[in-house]
Formats: C-alpha cells, sequence, structure tokens
C-alpha cells in the first residue's frame, strides 16, 4: 500500500473523528463509544506546537490513519503521544510505526526528548509494537500502562572508546583497557548495560559516577560495584531511596549497589589506559572529573559542558564555582579534548576556559539581557558565554543556569 505522511489540517477534522471511533471500537469490542467532544481538535489547527500527522494512501487521497502529538511544559518537558489510529484495511502494513517514527522526529525538531505515551493493557498488539519500537513501562497503572521512548544509541569514538546516548538525554562511556573496562556514567537506567558492556568485552568492569543525579546513577542497577565521591552521597541517596525508584529497580530486575568511594587525586590502570581523577565541585558537591592519560580526553561528567546548570539545590555559589574552576585549569595541558554529560562528540579542551569566563561574566554582574530559564524546579536565569572561534564543539549555544540568590 503506498501512502504519504503530513501534517494534518482542519480539513482532515472529520476523517480523525471517525478514525477515533474506529479505534475504540477495536480496543473496548464495542460499538458502544463515544467520540472527541466537539471543538476538542481545534487546538491542533492553531498555530502552537501541537500537531496530528497523518497517512493519506496516495491512490484514493484518504486518510488511513493518525496519530496526535501533545506538547508539555509543565514540571517535565515531555512529548505525549495522545490518539494512533489505523483504519482496518491498512493495518499490518507498518503505517502505525512509519507515524511514531515520524512523532520522534518532531520531537527532536522542537527540542524535545521525553516522549511518552498510554496504551490500554487489553491492546496486547499495540503494546508489542511499542515494545519493538524502543519503549519500556514507564508506570503501571489500574487499566494501561504508560510507556516511554528509551532507545540507547551506542557511538563508537575511537576503538577503545565508546559513547553511549541515552535518548539524547543522558550520555555515558565505556574506556576499554588491555586488562579492565571502565564505565563513567550509567545514565537513567532506560538500558541494562552491563548486557552493552559484555557485548563489546569480557573484561573486568570498574563503574565510576562523576557525579550523584539520577539521570548519571541509576544505571548502576545493573553493576554489583560502583564508585562515587561521599560528598554526593547524601544527594544520591536522595534519589535512591523514593518509592519511585524502587519499583523502578524491580521493574528492571536490578538493584543499586553500595557506592565505594572515590576522589581526587586516584588513578584507575586499565592497562594500557589510565585514568586520573580530579575533584570539580560546584554542579554537585562531590563531582569528579577523569582524565584519560594517554590520550588526552578529559570526562566531565556535568561539572564542564554547554549547558551548566547551577540553579539547582545544592549547587556551589557561582563565586566559588569559578575558583575551583581556576584550580583546575591545568588541565589544559593535560587535555586537548572534553567529553560531558549530555555529548554527542568530543568538544575542544577550550570550553573549559570558556565557561570559565561565563561564571566570571555572571559574577561581575555583565548579565543584561540574560533570559529566563525554566526547569522543573522553578525559573531562573541563563547566560550564555562565547566559544574559541575556530575551534572544534558538538555544540555552539553554550549558556550557565543560574539564580541571583546564589552568586
Amino acid at each position: 500500500m503506498g501512502y504519504i505522511i503530513r501534517e494534518a489540517t482542519a480539513a482532515d477534522d472529520s476523517r480523525i473523528r471517525e478514525l477515533f471511533i474506529e479505534m475504540l471500537q477495536t480496543i473496548y469490542n464495542t460499538k458502544d463509544v463515544k467520540g472527541y467532544e466537539e471543538g476538542y481538535l481545534d487546538r491542533y489547527w492553531k498555530e502552537t506546537q501541537e500537531r496530528i500527522f497523518v497517512a493519506e494512501d496516495e491512490t484514493s487521497h484518504e486518510v488511513i490513519a493518525y496519530l496526535s502529538v501533545e506538547v508539555h511544559r509543565e514540571e517535565l518537558y515531555y512529548v505525549y503521544l495522545d490518539d494512533l489510529s489505523v483504519t482496518e484495511s491498512a493495518r499490518n502494513c507498518g503505517i502505525g510505526s512509519t507515524l511514531i517514527k515520524r512523532a520522534e522526529d518532531y520531537a527532536q525538531e522542537i527540542g524535545f526528548n521525553n516522549i511518552v505515551f498510554h496504551v490500554e493493557k487489553s491492546n496486547t498488539a499495540a503494546f508489542r509494537l511499542y515494545e519493538r519500537l524502543g519503549y519500556r513501562i514507564f508506570r503501571e497503572e489500574e487499566t494501561r500502562f504508560l510507556m516511554r521512548l528509551e532507545k540507547l544509541y551506542i557511538k563508537q569514538l575511537k576503538p577503545y572508546l565508546y559513547l553511549l546516548d541515552e535518548q539524547h538525554d543522558a550520555t555515558g562511556y565505556i574506556v576499554v583497557g588491555e586488562e579492565k573496562v571502565c564505565v563513567i556514567d550509567t545514565m537513567n537506567g532506560y538500558n541494562d548495560l552491563h548486557k552493552v558492556v559484555r557485548e563489546i568485552t569480557d573484561k573486568p568492569i570498574i563503574v565510576v559516577n562523576t557525579h550523584g543525579h539520577p539521570d548519571h546513577i541509576f544505571g548502576n542497577i545493573y553493576f554489583d560495584e560502583a564508585y562515587m565521591n561521599p560528598k554526593d552521597l547524601e544527594l544520591a541517596n536522595m534519589f535512591t531511596t523514593t518509592d519511585e525508584f524502587k519499583a523502578f529497580s524491580k521493574r528492571q530486575d536490578g538493584k543499586m549497589p553500595e557506592f565505594k568511594p572515590i576522589k581526587g587525586g586516584d588513578v584507575i590502570d586499565l592497562g594500557g589506559k589510565t585514568l586520573e581523577v580530579y575533584d570539580l565541585p560546584g554542579h554537585t558537591p562531590g563531582g569528579i572529573v577523569l582524565l584519560l592519560k594517554e590520550d588526552r580526553i578529559l570526562f566531565s561528567g556535568d561539572s564542564i559542558n554547554h549547558h551548566l546548570w547551577m540553579q539547582l539545590d545544592g549547587c556551589s555559589k557561582m563565586s566559588e564555582m569559578v575558583k575551583t574552576l581556576d584550580s583546575v585549569m591545568f588541565l589544559e595541558e593535560k587535555a586537548d579534548y572534553i567529553l560531558h554529560g549530555h555529548a554527542q562528540d568530543f568538544d575542544d579542551i577550550s570550553l573549559l576556559r570558556c565557561m570559565r569566563n561565563g561564571a566570571q561574566e555572571i559574577c561581575d554582574g555583565k548579565t543584561e539581557g540574560d533570559k529566563p530559564f525554566t526547569w522543573f524546579g522553578g525559573t531562573g536565569l541563563q547566560h550564555p558565554f562565547e566559544l574559541v572561534p575556530g575551534k572544534h564543539y558538538a555544540c555552539q549555544e553554550s549558556v550557565i543556569c543560574y539564580r541571583k540568590e546564589t552568586l
């Protein structure tokens, strides 16, 4: 069957209503269902980021399927895939998968990484489809599941180095030595990283966390041990002792190991590859960075990146952050590249000094024009900082987020 995917218009309103009724009748196996209320779809025909994508038969030009997409900017930014309906004669042709892929592409276009939707427990065919597409149960409700896209993208940067990109939301790394392998940050735990490592090597595994935030440590549940700076233990425990995390760990058949201590001055010998540990508090009290000595690569977690969050509770004052960055500026002479906790590729080491200069500008009050920044915990400000022309950066837009009361 030939078809095209396009954005819906108001002219598709009545056909979408018909497909919605057909979907409900299929799910509940009854003709006694109610459709959309009058005017419900009007919001999709206005100039907002809400969208409906439709599949149109190339021959008859009839709309044979649709997927509605909501954009949410509450505590967490996410795209919600609302209603997906494929007319009976067009099922099992891959149209539903194609519509979902188009919605995922749209989410990336508008800068959203989190994609979720509900599926009725009785709709087993749809559930199997979503699992094949990389969606997993995020929360179980009485009659339905809330599912979330949890894809893991693996990029080999060097013969011994892998970048793990978890749905463009967090990044971890695998460094393979001659004798051991080190996993630097395990991200949100959506994917079994132990299995991922074992597909690469059977060498003994060392897990190191750059700091204690959940998007860097939750994947520890797949390992028997992990290292963290003790100064971040209180922070980590705040997230790992919640009922929600315990339920998540149980669903994933994992358990958070006890953290072993690591701090500046420690050295990890992988055999032919040496990781030197340096303290870099600021984003969190126990933040560390790791220098891959032989290859001059600095793994910085969230302590050095293009979108530094200093507005969170537990972050140091900006003036203290500047002093801390000054204390590690010698790393410019030891490293050529940075790989941070939300990276897609290498950044030039000059990112360190550029970010330090941006923090100093905030302390000096050079903040005219700083725009508001809203995150799940409130609203602060974001200060752009300049990069060095001609240097290689994986991202060109660089900001430090802060609150005036924490300078």
